[in-house]
């Protein structure tokens, strides 16, 4: 079953429901929904992963750090599904702070080289650098 948590913090998740006795509730996939204009008629839905280094995806929370659980509408169902099997196929790729020191290696290079060795103009270089390292790969 999937449904959604509301925590303390005012956080909103959904999530599949795994497993439920009276003290702690086990789901699949959570994920933080972000809502836009909340109170008009119209919201829209965004996601993010919630603990996402979570082995196999599964977070078990105990039931004093929920404040509310409800059922959810079909559409939302699909298109957390949806989600759900876009978090699925991307694989994630972590950086270790030994990937940070390595940027700062290179833009300390970088920085302490010639202009003239420099094409282009030096801002679109260093631009350039930090978006190569720093791309967010699912």
């Amino acid at each position: 079953m999937i449904s959604v948590l509301s925590l303390p913090n005012g956080q909103q998740l959904i999530a599949r429901v795994l497993e439920e006795d009276e003290v702690t509730i086990t789901v699949e996939y959570p994920l933080i929904m972000i809502l836009s204009n909340p109170i008009a008629l119209t919201t829209s839905i965004y996601t993010t992963r919630y603990m996402p280094m979570a082995s196999e995806g599964i977070v078990t929370f105990n039931k004093q750090n929920v404040v509310g659980v409800a059922s959810i509408d079909t559409p939302l169902e699909s298109y957390y599904n949806k989600m759900v099997d876009f978090f699925k196929s991307k694989v994630s790729v972590y950086r270790t702070a030994d990937d940070g020191e390595t940027s700062q290696k290179e833009l300390s290079a970088l920085m302490s080289r010639n202009e003239d060795d420099i094409s282009g103009d030096p801002d679109d270089v260093i631009s350039a650098l930090f978006e190569s390292r720093d791309k967010t790969k699912h």
